[in-house]
């Protein structure tokens, strides 16, 4: 039986960010899951690689479904803690997109202060 398992070893920084935050009057909610989805980032960062991810793999790791971590990484995105870069790359004459994300450090220390927390 292969193990597909992964381990993430989440800073408690990131923990303190779960809760409900309000940016340019739109409601975002923090949970447990978007904690993950940026520890995993950081681990790519950590180890000086470029995480590119896309929303299926991300899903299949986490185990749920495309559209959640579609929407989840787009409102970490809108406040800042993650940035998402979008490349064009050209493969033997076929394009495609490529998504790398990054964890803004510097947002996990000051988002609790900078957003309206409800």
């Amino acid at each position: 039986m292969k193990n597909n398992r992964v381990f993430l070893q989440v800073d408690y920084e990131i923990f303190k960010l779960i809760g409900k935050y309000t940016k340019d009057g739109e409601k975002i909610s923090i949970d447990h899951l978007d904690c993950l989805i940026i520890e995993r980032v950081d681990d790519f960062q950590r180890n000086n690689m470029p995480c590119y991810l896309t929303n299926e793999q991300f899903a299949k790791i986490f185990n749920t479904s495309v559209s959640t971590i579609k929407r989840k990484v787009g409102n970490l995105c809108k406040i800042g803690i993650l940035q998402s870069n979008v490349t064009l790359r050209n493969d033997a004459g076929k394009s495609s997109r490529v998504r790398n994300l990054k964890v803004i450090y510097s947002q996990i220390g000051v988002c609790r202060s900078t957003f309206n927390l409800d």
